[in-house]
């Protein structure tokens, strides 16, 4: 997510992220898409500084997301 964010691939990985992560409801596809969203926007925002940091944070929070998906 934290490499896509950004560049042209962003809207295929994130119409396959709704698939992966909306597959209960569409409510649920709506959170995951704004969660999305706003991980894309902190990283557009941060500042030369501390994008490594936000990256690095946004990374783990998404892997632990994705594993958890792949438990349920």
């Amino acid at each position: 997510m934290a490499s896509a964010a950004g560049t042209e691939v962003w809207s295929g990985f994130r119409d396959r992220a709704d698939l992966i992560f909306g597959r209960r409801d569409a409510r649920e596809t709506q959170v995951v898409l704004e969660r999305l969203d706003r991980s894309v926007l902190e990283l557009d925002r941060a500042d030369s500084g501390g994008a490594d940091q936000v990256r690095t944070r946004l990374e783990a929070s998404w892997q632990a997301r994705c594993e958890d998906r792949s438990v349920t």
